[in-house]
């Protein structure tokens, strides 16, 4: 990829982020304490990553649908028969690690 390319990919993300930053903050409570009060004037460079573990620790406040939740998730993908149905109105993967 070229610098030129990486650039543009880096620029599509960084407009991604502003734009799903009020429908993250308004629906995922682990972002509003995260990002608190100054979350729709904060620059994008002062956003800290979050890691996985923190993100599957908190999955529930994490989710921005407030019907997901991490043990219906493990209920469903826990049955083979499930594999290419869906959950509710997602879709619900095992990735082995």
């Amino acid at each position: 990829m070229t610098e030129r390319n990486t650039n543009s990919r880096l620029l599509e993300m960084l407009q991604h982020v502003e734009r799903s930053r009020p429908m993250a903050v308004d629906k995922s409570p682990l972002y509003r304490r995260r990002l608190g009060a100054r979350a729709a004037s904060m620059p994008p460079a002062e956003l800290l990553p979050v890691g996985k573990a923190e993100l599957m620790r908190g999955f529930d406040d994490w989710a921005t649908d407030r019907d997901i939740h991490l043990d219906e998730i493990h209920r469903f993908i826990a049955d083979p028969g499930n594999s290419l149905r869906r959950c509710g109105h997602w879709a619900a993967l095992l990735i082995a690690a």
